[in-house]
C-alpha cells in the first residue's frame, strides 16, 4: 500500500509539471502570436505610409493650388469691383463737367469748398460705403489734386503723377499700381501708415475723347491680402507673395519683402524660378509654393505653405492608426492574460 501510495504522489508530481509545462508553452504561444501580430501591422502601416506619401503630396499640392485659385477668382473679384466704380464715376456727367471746367483748382477757397462738395455727393452716391475703397480724389489735368476725397494724396510716398498721366495717353482703361506708402501729415510713427495700390482711370470726353482729368480710388494692402488670410485656418501662418512681371515683390504677407525680387526672398536658384513659372509650383526643402497669373493687373500671385502643415491630415490619419493598433494589442493582452 505504502508503494502504490507513493507511485500515485509521483504521477501526481508528474502530471503537475506537464500541465505547467503546458501553461508556460501556451503563454509562448501567445506572446509570439501578439508580438507576430503587432510587427506585421506596423509593417503594413510603414509600407503604406511610404507608398502613399506621393501620392498625398500630390494631393496637398492640387488641393494648394485649387485654394490659390480661389484666392485669384476672389482677389480679381475685388479689384474688378472697384474697376466698375470707376469706370461708372468716369463717365458721369457732373464729373465731367466739373473736370472739363476746372483744368486745374478754383482759384477761391469757397469755389473749391463748392466743387469739393460736388464731386463728394457724386462719387459717394456712386460708391456708397464700399469697404474695399480706402481713399478717393479726382487728380486735375494739370496733376493737382482736388482733395475731395478729404485726404491730401501728395502724401504718398514715391507717388508720381507725371507717370500716371504717361500711361494713361495711350490707355483710356483703368489701371492698377502700387504700392505707394501713405502716412498721414499729422503722424510721425511709420508703424500708423500704410500701403495703397491705387486704381486710375481717365476722365475722358465720350464725344472728342479729350482727358480732362484722372479719377483715383485706392485699396489699402490689406484688403489685398484679405483673400490669403481668410482662406487659412486661424491656427495656420499665411505666406503669400504678389509680384510684377520682372519678379519684383509688390506685396507680401511681410512687408520687408516689398521692393526685392523673389531670388532674394527664397532660396531660388535661376532654374527653380523658371520651373515655378512653367509648372505652377515647386517644391523645395519641405516647403510648397504654388504660383497663378493674374489677367488683370497683371500680377503673380506666390502661396507657400510647409508640406508638414499641408500633411496633417496624413500624419492625423497615421496617429489614429497606431493608436488603435495599441488598444487593440492592450485588449488582446489583457485577454490574453486573464485566460
Amino acid at each position: 500500500k505504502l508503494r502504490k501510495a507513493v507511485q500515485i504522489m509521483k504521477m501526481e508530481e508528474i502530471m503537475t509539471k506537464v500541465q505547467k509545462w503546458f501553461a508556460k508553452l501556451r503563454n509562448r504561444i501567445f506572446f509570439s502570436f501578439v508580438g507576430c501580430f503587432l510587427g506585421i501591422m506596423l509593417l503594413i502601416m510603414g509600407v503604406f505610409q511610404f507608398s502613399s506619401q506621393k501620392y498625398f503630396s500630390q494631393l496637398a499640392v492640387s488641393s494648394t493650388r485649387r485654394e490659390l485659385a480661389s484666392i485669384t477668382d476672389n482677389l480679381e473679384s475685388t479689384l474688378q469691383h472697384v474697376i466698375n466704380f470707376s469706370i461708372s464715376a468716369s463717365i458721369n456727367d457732373g464729373i465731367i463737367r466739373i473736370a472739363r471746367t476746372y483744368p486745374t483748382l478754383p482759384g477761391s477757397e469757397a469755389e473749391q469748398y463748392a466743387v469739393r462738395k460736388k464731386i463728394n455727393t457724386i462719387i459717394n452716391a456712386i460708391i456708397a460705403l464700399s469697404p474695399n475703397i480706402a481713399m478717393w480724389d479726382i487728380m486735375a489735368k494739370d496733376g493737382s489734386f482736388f482733395q475731395a476725397g478729404g485726404y491730401n494724396l501728395s502724401e504718398l510716398d514715391s507717388f508720381d503723377k507725371e507717370q500716371i498721366m504717361k500711361q494713361h495717353q495711350n490707355a483710356r482703361q483703368a489701371m492698377i499700381t502700387g504700392p505707394y506708402f501713405y502716412l498721414p501729415a499729422r503722424e510721425t510713427l511709420k508703424e500708423n501708415g500704410k500701403y495703397v495700390f491705387l486704381i486710375s482711370k481717365p476722365i475722358v470726353d465720350l464725344n472728342t475723347r479729350e482727358t480732362y482729368g484722372y479719377l483715383m480710388f485706392f485699396i489699402e494692402a490689406s484688403t489685398i491680402a484679405s483673400p490669403f488670410v481668410n482662406y487659412r485656418p486661424n491656427n495656420s501662418e499665411v505666406t503669400f507673395y504678389i509680384t510684377d512681371q520682372e519678379n519684383t515683390i509688390l506685396l507680401a504677407s511681410d512687408l520687408n519683402y516689398t521692393g526685392k525680387t523673389i531670388r532674394e526672398a527664397f532660396p531660388f536658384s535661376k532654374r527653380d524660378v523658371e520651373n515655378l513659372e512653367t509648372q505652377d509650383y515647386l517644391t523645395k526643402e519641405n516647403v510648397v509654393y504654388c504660383s497663378t497669373q493674374m489677367s488683370l493687373p497683371d500680377w503673380k500671385l506666390i502661396h507657400v505653405i510647409p508640406m508638414d502643415e499641408l500633411m496633417k491630415e496624413q500624419h492625423l490619419s497615421l496617429n489614429e492608426k497606431l493608436t488603435s493598433t495599441f488598444s487593440l494589442f492592450c485588449s488582446t493582452l489583457e485577454t490574453g492574460g486573464g485566460s
